[in-house]
């Protein structure tokens, strides 16, 4: 009985012990082979087809199917090893908790959402870089309109700035401007719209709707006052404003405002050499009651807005604004004329916004009449200042081609060609500008001929 105990109680501990330090590993090492195997796995094109459509994983590279081969080769060399029963040490999720938020599903396109945590993106890149190619070749068209001849004076130039002063050329030209503006408004609005200037406006009384009146400070334009321009502004700092004010009642507010629209657009292309260089933006409408267009000039660099028509409404009437730079205008038919000019370089301008109408032309090498053809040319120059026609002597020491080619690039429209014949016959040729071809004028008759030409229709 006392020897059944003890055994008993020694096979008890004895389990308890094995239990203890029982171990799946074994205490000995165990060798296993791996599988021998000589031939080379090779992978044909349609196995590799459909691990493809399975994994959505491309293998068309030679390096990526050597990698799959030698991956199917591995994994058939430790196939045969029984891994029954064989757990991990430790894994990450064992015992662990693991916290996982609540998904909110979103319907619609997320590329917003997702690209604003990008700095710059690819649709960005090629914006930005249009805009900064177009912002140059803005530039250099500036730089181009500031060096034409005789227009204007650079005193100082840097990268993005240019001091200058204005030339005769371009001081005649804004004088045009000016003067066809003041016109257009007069034929638009002098049968059923009082026009006031905005001094005499101030003492009218009893001003019976509709009625306008014309505001805005215009600078002197004289050859000692200095400009800045910024290149990154299409026109020179401390620019004019133009402006003309139409005072309607609120109900017909939209008709005017369309029919000005139209009016305006007609006017810049009425005095540019591209009428279809000009169209008309979409509305905005402002929170103060304000709604406005804009009168866009489409150059190859970018569309510029040249002239705002605003309406702004209030209690009874509304008011209608038209408002314009001069200055702005004039670098607008300075590069529209670059545009269109021709490969030689010449410089095209509307006939009634060309600051010079007319320009003379001799031969210098015939010295037998270059005194009488001076005389003569300066006779006929008076004639046309008698008609209020603008003209341009060039320099006549120069040969006859550059001084018709001077002429050509300062956007004269007309260039008389006198010679000796002239003497004899008193008929000379004309050239034009826009077309290049000659017409035989007589000398008593080329002043009236030029009014004719050059008179307001």
């Amino acid at each position: 009985m006392k020897y059944r105990f003890l055994l008993t109680t020694f096979n008890k501990t004895r389990n308890l012990s094995i239990k203890s330090f029982s171990t799946k590993v074994p205490l000995q090492p165990v060798v296993t082979l791996e599988k021998e195997k000589e031939t080379k796995v090779k992978i044909d094109r349609n196995t590799l087809a459909l691990l493809e459509r399975l994994s959505l994983v491309k293998y068309d590279t030679p390096e990526g199917v050597k990698v799959l081969e030698d991956s199917i080769a591995f994994a058939d060399r430790i196939l045969h090893i029984n891994t029954d029963g064989v757990e991990p040490l430790y894994s990450v999720l064992e015992d662990e908790n693991l916290s996982l938020r609540s998904d909110k599903i979103t319907q619609g396109n997320c590329q917003k959402d997702i690209l604003k945590n990008a700095s710059v993106t690819e649709d960005d890149y090629f914006k930005l870089r249009k805009i900064i190619q177009k912002q140059n070749k803005m530039k250099t068209n500036l730089r181009t309109i500031l060096n034409i001849k005789n227009y204007f004076v650079i005193l100082k130039s840097a990268e993005n700035c240019i001091n200058f002063t204005l030339g005769e050329p371009s001081r005649i030209l804004l004088s045009n401007i000016y003067t066809n503006w003041l016109k257009f408004l007069y034929t638009k609005t002098h049968k059923h719209i009082p026009v006031y200037i905005n001094k005499l406006y101030k003492n009218v009384n009893n001003k019976v709707i509709p009625y306008g009146y014309i505001d805005g400070s215009i600078p002197r334009y004289d050859k000692e006052r200095e400009w800045v321009h910024k290149l990154s502004d299409f026109g020179p700092e401390n620019r004019s404003q133009l402006q003309v004010t139409v005072v309607i009642p609120r109900d017909d507010v939209m008709q005017h405002f369309m029919q000005w629209q139209r009016y305006r657009k007609y006017w810049w292309s009425s005095i540019s050499t591209t009428p279809s260089l000009f169209s008309l933006n979409d509305m905005k409408h402002e929170d103060n009651l304000e709604s406005n267009v804009n009168v866009m000039a489409n150059f190859p660099s970018g569309p510029r807005p040249v002239e705002t028509i605003t309406v702004k409404g209030e209690e009874s009437t509304s008011s209608l604004t038209c408002s314009m730079s001069l200055e702005s205008a004039l670098f607008v038919l300075l590069l529209d004329g670059m545009n269109n000019r021709s490969k030689e370089g010449y410089l095209r301008l509307h006939r009634k916004m060309a600051p010079y109408k007319i320009s003379f032309a001799i031969d210098p090498k015939d010295e037998e009449h270059k005194k009488t053809l001076l005389e003569l040319v300066s006779l006929l120059y008076h004639k046309l200042e008698t008609k209020s026609i603008p003209a341009w002597q060039p320099d006549f020491s120069l040969p006859l081609a550059d001084q018709i080619k001077e002429s050509l690039q300062m956007g004269v429209t007309y260039t008389a060609v006198l010679n000796g014949t002239t003497l004899n016959d008193g008929i000379f040729h004309l050239l034009n500008s826009s077309t290049m071809l000659k017409e035989q004028v007589h000398v008593a008759d080329f002043h009236s001929y030029a009014a004719l030409l050059f008179g307001d229709k």
